[in-house]
C-alpha cells in the first residue's frame, strides 16, 4: 500500500515538474514577445518623430520654393505680355544672360528636401508596421518630392544650361517653354504641400 502511495506521489511530482517547465517556457516566451513588442513600439515612435521633423522641414522648404517660383512665373507672364522690354531685349541677344536677368540671378532652389527618415524606415522594414493608408500617403509624398527634383526642376535647369538648345529656339518659344515648365512645377508644389500636410496630420 505504501509502495502504491509512493508511486502516486512520484507521478504527481513529475506532473507538477512538467507543468512548471511548460509554464516557465511559456512565461519566458511571453516576456520575450512583450520585450520585442516594446522595442518595436519604441522604434516606431522614433521613426514617426523623425518623419514628423523631416516632413515639417520639407513642407516649409517647398512653401518657400512655391512662393519663389510663383514670382518667377509672374515675371514670365509679364515678359510674354511685353511688360519687361529690357529683359526681353537681353534675352533676345543672349539667351544665357537674359535667363539670368529674368530669374534675377537667383537659384531655382537653395537646398534639397531630405528623405533620410523615410529611407531609414524603409530599410529597417518598420514601414510594414504602419497601416496601409499611411504607407501609401508617405510613399506618394516622397515619390512626388523625387519627381519634382529629378524631372521638373532638372528640365528647367537643363534648358537653362543647354546653350545650343536655347540658341535654336526663338525667343518667344523659349519664354513659352519656361512658362510651361514653371506652371507644371508650381502645380506639383501645391500638390506636394497638400500631401505633406495630410502626412503630418496622419503622424499626429
Amino acid at each position: 500500500m505504501a509502495k502504491k502511495w509512493y508511486h502516486r506521489e512520484g507521478f504527481k511530482t513529475r506532473i507538477i515538474d512538467a507543468l512548471l517547465i511548460v509554464f516557465s517556457v511559456l512565461f519566458a516566451l511571453f516576456l520575450n514577445n512583450w520585450s520585442e513588442s516594446r522595442k518595436q513600439h519604441k522604434k516606431m515612435m522614433e521613426i514617426r518623430e523623425n518623419l514628423l521633423e523631416e516632413i515639417s522641414t520639407n513642407l516649409e522648404m517647398v512653401k518657400s520654393w512655391k512662393d519663389h517660383h510663383l514670382y518667377l512665373g509672374k515675371r514670365l507672364d509679364s515678359l510674354q505680355m511685353g511688360k519687361l522690354p529690357k529683359i526681353y531685349e537681353v534675352l533676345h541677344k543672349d539667351r544665357y544672360q537674359g535667363s539670368f536677368a529674368l530669374f534675377k540671378n537667383q537659384p531655382l532652389i537653395e537646398q534639397l528636401p531630405n528623405e533620410a527618415a523615410w529611407n531609414g524606415a524603409s530599410a529597417t522594414g518598420i514601414v510594414s508596421e504602419m497601416n496601409f493608408d499611411e504607407i501609401i500617403l508617405f510613399s506618394n509624398c516622397y515619390n512626388l518630392q523625387k519627381e519634382i527634383i529629378d524631372v521638373s526642376i532638372r528640365r528647367i535647369l537643363d534648358m537653362f544650361f543647354d546653350a545650343e538648345k536655347m540658341e535654336n529656339m526663338s525667343t518667344e518659344n523659349l519664354i513659352t517653354q519656361y512658362k510651361m515648365s514653371f506652371h507644371e512645377l508650381i502645380s506639383q508644389e501645391y500638390a506636394l504641400i497638400e500631401m505633406y500636410e495630410k502626412a503630418l496630420a496622419a503622424i499626429h
